[in-house]
């Protein structure tokens, strides 16, 4: 959500992600989609990958994932 608010389901999260539009959203965390949209930065934190949302919100990115968001944002 924008507001940075959780969303509490009945669903998993795996059946949201395949509910949505892949070009659209991505699969950052194990706890995360994001609107591709709203990736404003990705930096590195501490040692950890974060993805800087248009909103301020901070999202890790999980290190099994981040080759495959290099390959949607075309990312070398």
């Amino acid at each position: 959500l924008t507001t940075g608010e959780q969303l509490q389901s009945k669903h998993s999260l795996s059946l949201l992600e395949s509910l949505l539009p892949e070009e659209l959203f991505f699969r950052v965390h194990s706890s995360a989609l994001v609107n591709l949209s709203y990736i404003r930065r990705w930096e590195r934190r501490g040692g950890e990958h974060v993805l800087v949302l248009s909103n301020g919100l901070l999202l890790p990115l999980a290190r099994a994932r981040r080759n495959d968001l290099k390959a949607k944002l075309g990312i070398n």
